[in-house]
C-alpha cells in the first residue's frame, strides 16, 4: 500500500473589500477627532451642529425652580416643606447633571481643575474649583433656596408649637449648609418687613417705612441663629460636605462628557459634510 500525503485545505483569502475599511479608517479618525477635543470645543460644537443656542447656567437653574419659589413665597404647598441636608446635595446634582447635551451648562476640567459655566452663546466663565463651587451654591439659593428661607421663617412665626420646632430645625439645618460655603443668609442686612411680605403686599410698604428696632425683630434673631451655627462649625464637616458636592459634580460631569461624547460620534458618523469641515481644520 502506497504511503499518501493529505494536505489540509487552506480557505482562501479574501481581501477587505476597500469601502469596509474606509469605513473603518473614517471611524478612527472621528474617535481620534472626539478624543483630542476639550469638552467645551464639544459643547460648542454640537450646539454648532444642531443650531442650538446654549442656554446659561444661572438661567437654566431660575427655570428648573421658577414654579417652586412661585410657591414657597404664597404658600403654595400643602404641607410643610422640610429640606434636610441630604436635599441639598441633590439639588447640586440636579443642576449639574444635564437632561440632554443640549442642555450642559457647566463644565469641570480635571486637568485645570476648574469649573466652567455657560454664560450664553458659546461663552464660558472659568473659576477655580473652590470659588466655582461657592458660585454654582449662590445660584442655587438665589434662585430656590432663598425662597425657601423666606418660607420657613414665615411659617415660624404663625406655627403651631409642635411644628415650629421642626420648622427651627430646618431652618438651622439650612443655615448649616450655607455657612460651609460662607454664604450669608437672605435675611442679612433686610428688614422684617422684607422677610414676611411679598412686595406687593400693602404690608410691605407700610412695615418697611418704619426703620425702628421692632422692624428687625425676626431678621436679627435670624442672623443671630446663623452667627452661632456658623461659628460652631468644624473644619472636619466643612471639607466632608464640600468633598460631597464635588464628588456629584464630577460624577455629573461623567455621565454628561460619555453622553456628549455619543451624541458628537452619531452626529459626525451621519453627516459627512459637517465632519469633513471639522476634520478639515
Amino acid at each position: 500500500m502506497t504511503n499518501r500525503v493529505y494536505k489540509i485545505p487552506v480557505a482562501p483569502v479574501v481581501p477587505v473589500a476597500p469601502t469596509v475599511t474606509n469605513q473603518i479608517s473614517t471611524h478612527n479618525t472621528i474617535v481620534n477627532f472626539i478624543a483630542g477635543l476639550d469638552s467645551i470645543s464639544k459643547i460648542n460644537k454640537y450646539a454648532e451642529h444642531n443650531d442650538i443656542e446654549l442656554v446659561d447656567f444661572e438661567t437654566q437653574v431660575e427655570q428648573k425652580y421658577k414654579r417652586n419659589a412661585h410657591k414657597f413665597l404664597n404658600d403654595g404647598f400643602s404641607n410643610n416643606v422640610e429640606f434636610n441636608e441630604g436635599h441639598f446635595i441633590e439639588m447640586i446634582s440636579d443642576v449639574t447633571e444635564a437632561s440632554s447635551p443640549s442642555n450642559i451648562s457647566i463644565v469641570y476640567d480635571k486637568g485645570s481643575d476648574t469649573l466652567h459655566f455657560s454664560v450664553g452663546g458659546n461663552e464660558w466663565d472659568r473659576l477655580r474649583k473652590k470659588p466655582g463651587v461657592v458660585f454654582l451654591v449662590e445660584t442655587v439659593i438665589i434662585s430656590h433656596l432663598k425662597f425657601y428661607e423666606i418660607y420657613l421663617i414665615r411659617k415660624i412665626q404663625s406655627a403651631k408649637a409642635i411644628s415650629k420646632q421642626a420648622l427651627e430645625e430646618c431652618l438651622n439645618t439650612y443655615y448649616k449648609f450655607i455657612a460651609v460655603f460662607d454664604i450669608k443668609p437672605y435675611v442679612y442686612g433686610r428688614e422684617d418687613a422684607q422677610v414676611m411680605y411679598n412686595e406687593d403686599d400693602d404690608e410691605y410698604s407700610e412695615d418697611s417705612s418704619r426703620g425702628d428696632v421692632e422692624a428687625h425683630r425676626i431678621v436679627d434673631a435670624c442672623n443671630t441663629i446663623y452667627t452661632r451655627i456658623k461659628r460652631d462649625l468644624t473644619e472636619s464637616y466643612k471639607k466632608s460636605t464640600m468633598k460631597q458636592v464635588m464628588d456629584i459634580i464630577q460624577q455629573s460631569n461623567k455621565l454628561n462628557m460619555a453622553d456628549l461624547n455619543k451624541a458628537l460620534l452619531e452626529v459626525l458618523n451621519v453627516d459627512p459634510g459637517f465632519r469633513d469641515r471639522l476634520l478639515a481644520v
